[in-house]
């Protein structure tokens, strides 16, 4: 581990992908589309276990790269949301491996809301959920939120806030298609 944590932001081109490296624990945010940078990035980094994994939507450039994850390291929990909209047979081979992750001591933990807000604790870091509320992501992609306007994987999008010795030291949003950061 690291005396001081790091956000170590990976180029996965199209999507997301960060890596919290925390003085107990590792935390990935979002795996990319394939996961091949991320997978090489942890190894170089000699990291054998996986503490938390974040999956923000079921997009695959933010989802594809976590079944190759959960093969390649044990992961002790995983947080993501369901979406009943995503049809391709990547997002069922994700959810296959749920199961087998599962089967090997994986946490998985469906339905990452506000209520999870600083519940996820990675070393010195809690991990603030800011969105999607219970009461969208209980409504789902698909769905219409209050005001008529269309739920989808993007608008549910989870929202992040990290904290380090109470100051919020980075936001992720991606929602409504625009990504912000203070």
């Amino acid at each position: 581990m690291v005396d001081v944590p790091e956000l170590i932001i990976l180029n996965v081109g199209h999507g997301n992908c960060a890596i919290l490296r925390d003085t107990k624990a590792i935390t990935v945010i979002d795996c990319g589309s394939d996961g091949l940078s991320l997978i090489e990035t942890l190894r170089q980094l000699e990291i054998v276990a996986v503490d938390h994994i974040i999956v923000f939507h079921a997009d695959k450039d933010h989802s594809g790269g976590l079944k190759p994850l959960l093969e390649a390291f044990p992961v002790h929990h995983l947080y993501l949301n369901a979406d009943a909209s995503k049809k391709s047979q990547a997002w069922q081979n994700i959810a296959l491996a749920l199961d087998v992750a599962e089967s090997s001591g994986t946490e998985v933990h469906i339905g990452l809301t506000s209520q999870f807000s600083k519940k996820i604790i990675s070393g010195e870091v809690e991990i603030e959920i800011l969105a999607p509320s219970t009461s969208l992501a209980a409504i789902g992609p698909g769905g219409t939120y209050p005001g008529g306007h269309a739920l989808d994987s993007n608008t549910l999008s989870v929202v992040i806030g990290l904290i380090h010795k109470s100051c919020r030291v980075a936001l992720h949003s991606r929602r409504y298609g625009r990504v912000q950061s203070q």
